[in-house]
């Protein structure tokens, strides 16, 4: 501002306000209706004459809104009627409706995995046959093992099967866990199978008749006669006659007496077997035969055997040279790849 306009505000100021016109009000002067009026601020002006600046009462104008929230609701209200609420005495009620509340599970333990056992369940439509008096079914139904849930209704019963298999024979426990939806108890079903082969009893003091643990060291004691020696792990026949006739054996009694054993084949496991019976000298020479010919025969060469059962094997021998014959006999057992030897 410069002298000019300084003298001129003065001026203006000594004067008064016009009439019909509202003072001029600083920003920061006191609001209308103050007890006193604000002292002028001295200026000093140019040629050192002070001027003074005299402050107005400031006035404040409350402005009416047209429309407020509550006026809006009023005339809402007008505009949209209340909704016509039914009377509920009056109204059907609806169709019963059963509803359940299923709950997560909590966490598990870890549980070993089922590696020997499947669930089996049958094919839809497949005819489950029906049990026999032995508790067996002649003939399985068509089934699938992908299905691990199953809807029972209230009072039904479904059956389903559990398969065994294993590579190595033994006796093996496992525990099938079942859940129920809304139940958090476990229902455990503890599985046992045996995995065996068909065996025979090949102990010394079941197949053979007499049996010594040593062989006396002096003749002629040590000659011993259709005798098991335990230390040599061999049976013995001893000394026998060369040049008799193998076919005698059938119908004289002293010869089959004189020249014949009988080895005790007991089936102690679990199955029924099968048992085929060879010497070793009968093998090829590639599969180990001996390539010679022996003077044991066996009677007969194969046989059956159900579980707990015990059959007799005669052993013949025809010594047709004065000379100490060996060979090996051989039992093969059907489902079974291990043979049970017998040396003579």
């Amino acid at each position: 501002m410069n002298h000019e306009e300084e003298k001129a505000s003065t001026q203006a100021e000594g004067s008064g306000p016009a009439e019909g016109t509202q003072p001029h009000v600083p920003e920061g002067a006191p609001a209308e209706g103050g007890d006193q009026q604000p002292p002028a601020e001295p200026v000093e002006a140019e040629g050192g004459v002070q001027e003074k600046f005299l402050f107005g009462k400031r006035i404040l104008v409350d402005l009416p809104i047209a429309s407020t929230i509550k006026r809006i609701c009023d005339l809402s209200k007008k505009l949209v009627p209340e909704p016509i609420w039914p009377d509920p005495d009056k109204e059907p009620l609806p169709p019963p409706v059963t509803h359940s509340i299923v709950k997560p599970p909590p966490n598990r333990k870890e549980r070993p995995p089922v590696t020997l056992f499947s669930v089996w369940t049958p094919k839809d439509g497949s005819a489950v046959p029906e049990e026999g008096a032995d508790g067996a079914a002649e003939k399985l139904p068509e089934m699938h093992n992908t299905q691990s849930r199953w809807i029972l209704q209230p009072k039904e019963v479904k059956k389903i099967y559990v398969k065994f298999f294993s590579k190595n024979i033994g006796n093996f426990d496992q525990v099938l866990q079942f859940e129920i939806v809304g139940s958090y108890k476990p229902f455990n079903l503890n599985l046992n199978a045996i995995c065996e082969f068909p065996t025979i009893n090949s102990n010394f003091k079941n197949v053979f008749m007499a049996q010594k643990k040593s062989r006396p060291a002096q003749a002629p004691e040590s000659y011993l006669s259709k005798c098991f020696v335990v230390s040599e792990n061999v049976f013995d026949f001893g000394p026998l006659l060369i040049g008799k006739d193998p076919e005698k054996r059938h119908t004289d009694e002293l010869v089959k007496k004189v020249n014949s054993s009988v080895f005790q084949i007991s089936n102690n496991g679990k199955y029924s077997l099968n048992a085929t019976f060879c010497l070793k000298s009968s093998l090829p020479t590639e599969e180990g035969g001996l390539g010679e010919k022996s003077p044991f025969i066996l009677d007969p060469e194969t046989m059956d055997l159900k579980v707990d059962e015990t059959k007799d094997l005669t052993v013949y021998s025809f010594p047709h040279e004065a000379k100490l014959f060996k060979d090996e006999v051989i039992c093969l057992l059907k489902d079974n790849p291990n043979p049970v030897i017998f040396n003579v």
